[in-house]
């Protein structure tokens, strides 16, 4: 009788989450995952399928790790101040050339057919624009954001630009570069 698979499954999922977020889902190969894992193909599919049901996996821990996320978009003191803090975590994993994630899942997903990673990254997505338009809405009311703004427009805004620090981060731009590009942010937020 074969001996059950011992292992710590959020360290294999972090490792995995690691490789896919480094290399995306097309750069990543079984290779690399069996290296990474210590695995063998057969248990490594037993416990978590083909790759892209890995891939889905590993992009569920991401979404669950986003924890710090969801405390400042959601927590009972968001507003501008919650911004600023989500630029200079993004600025944090930016700058290492590692982007966001789920913007990297929406690319990767839509070259390699990964319909429900792409799902999943769609749900973040809505997620975080939510939380950013109730801290737009916590800002309006303190007067740092004018009332007549649009809310939902101004949090579409802010999720474009803290998914173009990835390419930026990527493309070699330094600390003090996102940094300029949130500052001037959340200063047209508050024109």
């Amino acid at each position: 009788m074969a001996r059950p698979l011992e292992y710590d499954r959020q360290e294999v999922l972090n490792k995995v989450m690691a490789l896919f977020w480094r290399h995306g889902y097309a750069g990543t190969t079984l290779r690399d995952v069996l290296v990474e894992t210590e695995f063998n193909r057969h248990s490594l599919y037993k416990e978590f399928g083909d790759m892209e049901g890995l891939f889905q996996v590993a992009i569920e821990n991401y979404f669950q790790m986003s924890a710090s996320l969801w405390n400042l978009l959601e927590g009972d003191n968001a507003g501008l101040e919650s911004i600023r803090k989500i630029f200079e975590m993004r600025r944090r994993n930016d700058s290492k050339g590692l982007g966001c994630l789920a913007s990297n899942t929406i690319i990767s997903g839509v070259e390699c057919g990964s319909e429900d990673a792409v799902e999943l990254a769609k749900k973040y997505f809505k997620r975080v624009e939510n939380g950013i338009v109730r801290c737009i809405k916590r800002a309006q009311e303190t007067g740092e954001v004018r009332r007549e703004r649009d809310p939902r427009a101004l949090a579409k805004y802010v999720l474009t630009v803290l998914h173009g620090l990835g390419p930026m981060g990527k493309s070699g731009a330094s600390k003090e570069a996102l940094k300029q590009v949130a500052d001037v942010t959340i200063e047209s937020l508050q024109q």
